[in-house]
């Protein structure tokens, strides 16, 4: 009989002390959690301090009428301004190309000399280089500590530092300025939207532009200089060349462009 009660004693402390190292277990597991969660929000709130970033990469860019997508590049800086744990702003400033291109025999109407209507074989290549200002506020979705997507969207504002329109036809190429020859403004702004992704100091982004206001701002005439003469054919008996006449630019003519950028961040 003693030696019952002492077994059943002796098993009543084995399950009082397992439960015990269970409670403390559990105990533990919570803590360890809040713990974790606590310097998560910590390293998250020490990676979002200033930033500065150099960011490169490639761009698809076209006109809103008249041109095919080209590829372009652009390259600058990025700056990221934290307001909150997941609000900033983000200017920017970078040197991109911009334009597209077009065969000319399906597109580009022009006039000769004489005012007759003619199609153009050829092809066009424009390419005008910008230095962009864009100024976006962006919202960031922390995945980890040291991870997280973005989305940024604001304005954007460009001057024109040169470009050229080129034609290649019949084995030779003219070459006209965008800015000059071919009236294009220097001036131009729109909309910019960026999705992005950091890890750390890395960076990558998809971005589009997209231009609310003329390159050209006038309908095109023969009087003025949206359009570029180029010459076609060789008079012996005069000893001169035949000029016709092509339009080159269209009211309401925009960029649009496709981004993508690789870029490293530092912390300042």
């Amino acid at each position: 009989m003693n030696k019952t009660i002492r077994n059943v004693t002796m098993l009543l402390l084995l399950i009082t002390v397992s439960l015990q190292g269970v409670a403390q277990e559990d105990y533990s597991i919570a803590e360890f959690l809040a713990r974790r969660k606590a310097e998560k929000k910590v390293a998250q709130i020490e990676m979002n301090t200033f930033r500065m970033g150099l960011k490169s990469g490639f761009n698809m860019s076209t006109y809103t009428k008249g041109f095919d997508y080209r590829p372009n590049i652009h390259t600058g800086m990025a700056f990221e301004i934290p307001l909150s744990l997941n609000w900033f702003l983000m200017p920017e400033v970078y040197y991109i190309n911009k334009g597209g291109r077009k065969s000319a025999d399906d597109v580009f109407y022009g006039l000769n000399e004489y005012g007759y209507s003619m199609w153009v074989t050829g092809k066009f290549y424009s390419s005008p280089s910008y230095i962009d200002v864009p100024f976006m506020v962006g919202y960031k979705h922390w995945v980890d500590e040291d991870m997280n997507l973005y989305a940024a969207l604001g304005p954007y504002v460009s001057y024109g530092v040169g470009g050229k329109l080129k034609l290649e036809r019949a084995g030779k190429t003219d070459k006209y300025d965008l800015f000059g020859d071919c009236g294009f403004n220097r001036w131009n702004y729109g909309l910019n939207l960026e999705l992005g992704y950091n890890y750390e100091g890395l960076n990558l982004a998809l971005g589009f532009d997209y231009g609310l206001s003329d390159i050209v701002g006038v309908v095109p005439t023969t009087n003025n200089n949206n359009i570029v003469m180029y010459p076609s054919d060789y008079n012996p008996n005069t000893k001169k060349y035949t000029y016709n006449q092509v339009q080159i630019g269209y009211k309401e003519m925009r960029h649009v462009v496709f981004k993508f950028s690789l870029g490293y961040f530092f912390k300042l």
